[in-house]
């Protein structure tokens, strides 16, 4: 990234832009869906830089049968409009709708969700961030070859893989990424 702005920032869903619900509770319902204001207004900043924000997000609640992979798709379209209506254009997300049990390649934290949408908009990951709340998220990016990787930890209790940062926000993210690249 060598003193540019990241080309790319590949964010998770839950826990990251909105709120993560809790242990075996998954979003249903686009009523179930609740964003984290503080997150919003960060990546608003980001509409002046020269950058694509992506959401890649594990949705295992389609694999488990509580959930059509159409509604699931249907509630991350939900969270496009949201976050347009508030000045965060999301290029383009991808959904793993599996269990672990599956073994497919998309599922966090396997990188194919990001090495997919590299492929898809000519991205080196090596411009990008990967934006998570879990290990999971972070061992995707890593994966995928995301150099830049920043883990949520509002409860200060994940043990993070080597070369990970950990922040308390989306905002701490947005500001450090404008302060070292401006």
């Amino acid at each position: 990234m060598s003193g540019a702005f990241p080309k790319a920032i590949f964010l998770d869903r839950d826990g990251v832009i909105t709120a993560k619900l809790g242990v075996g509770e998954y979003v249903l319902r686009k009523e179930d869906l609740r964003f984290d204001e503080e997150a919003v207004t960060a990546l608003a900043q980001l509409s002046s830089f020269d950058v694509q924000l992506f959401i890649v997000t594990n949705q295992s609640c389609v694999g488990r049968g509580m959930l059509t992979r159409e509604d699931a798709e249907q509630i991350q379209m939900q969270v496009h409009e949201q976050l347009a209506n508030a000045n965060v254009t999301i290029v383009d997300h991808r959904l793993c709708p599996h269990v672990t049990e599956d073994g497919c390649v998309c599922r966090k934290p396997q990188p194919g969700m990001i090495v997919d949408l590299c492929t898809t908009y000519g991205i080196d990951p090596s411009d990008a961030v990967m934006v998570g709340d879990s290990v999971h998220d972070a061992l995707a990016g890593l994966a995928a070859g995301v150099p830049r990787v920043f883990l949520i930890d509002k409860q200060g209790s994940l043990v993070t893989p080597q070369g990970v940062q950990v922040v308390s926000g989306v905002s701490d993210v947005i500001s450090f990424l404008i302060a070292s690249y401006e």
